[in-house]
């Protein structure tokens, strides 16, 4: 059996999860690490399960196997790794590698979402405001975009903003609408950069500015 260190798997599935959009760890060494990470996900080991589940899900380095990036990235969510059980609600909301159902996403969604993983908390979010696989709830929807926001997700900052300017679950605050939605341009967010430049213009034709 191949041998590997499974604190090297630890720092890069940390590495993983702190890349940025666009620029996945993976990408980078899938060619000489994607057979430790199949060892590793072939011990049980939840990192390892992940790491050759994204390998799979993105033909990084190996032939692209959607059915079985699932199948490992359940055995992953198993165990209680909370990136992992995100990602398996995503595959399960778009019908992805698996037939979709909205149900077994938000499972996924809330499991992940408990453990404090905001992008987790953020499709647990728009589930309640688009009653996916439970019925709708702004109430709900609000506290768990804030809850993503609280944790810096643009995502979740925008889509608070939207919650406080439409008075969606909160009530109306088009100045706090502001805030979140300025919180979320100045990651780069396209939505929040949008959504703040036209409140933003939009104060200003009503005071003539």
């Amino acid at each position: 059996m191949r041998s590997y260190s499974k604190s090297l798997i630890k720092k890069e599935f940390v590495a993983e999860m702190s890349a940025s959009d666009g620029d996945s760890f993976i990408a980078k060494v899938r060619r000489e690490r994607f057979n430790d990470w199949l060892a590793g996900a072939e011990d049980g080991m939840p990192e390892a399960l992940f790491l050759a589940g994204l390998c799979y899900f993105e033909g990084a380095g190996v032939e692209r196997d959607r059915k079985r990036a699932v199948k490992y990235f359940k055995q992953a969510a198993v165990s209680g790794l909370a990136a992992a059980q995100c990602v398996l609600g995503d595959c399960y909301a778009g019908g992805t590698g698996v037939i979709k159902n909205n149900k077994n996403a938000f499972k996924w969604f809330k499991l992940s979402a408990d453990q404090g993983f905001a992008e987790a908390q953020f499709a647990l979010g728009t589930a309640y405001a688009a009653g996916l696989g439970v019925n709708e709830n702004g109430e709900e929807a609000f506290k768990w975009f804030f809850l993503a926001a609280s944790r810096g997700l643009a995502e979740g900052e925008n889509a608070l903003g939207m919650c406080y300017e439409y008075g969606y679950g909160i009530e109306k605050d088009i100045g706090t609408a502001m805030k979140w939605y300025r919180c979320a341009a100045s990651q780069g967010l396209e939505e929040g950069i949008a959504n703040h430049s036209r409140l933003v213009n939009g104060n200003c034709r009503k005071m003539d500015c």
